[in-house]
């Protein structure tokens, strides 16, 4: 299959900073990747309560 990768970047960083992603996840760094999905699920959507 084809599987998208995208980079960590400062400003996706920033925001594992601040939604503390990073306290579960403290392997993440600027410059590394992730799959898409993780991507998502890690940088984008880590500020949304889930009600």
């Amino acid at each position: 299959t084809n599987v998208r990768f995208r980079v960590i970047t400062e400003l996706a960083y920033e925001k594992c900073l601040k939604n503390r992603t990073l306290q579960l996840y403290p392997y993440l760094e600027v410059g590394g990747q992730l799959c898409h999905s993780h991507y998502c699920k890690l940088v984008e959507n880590a500020g949304l309560v889930q009600k």
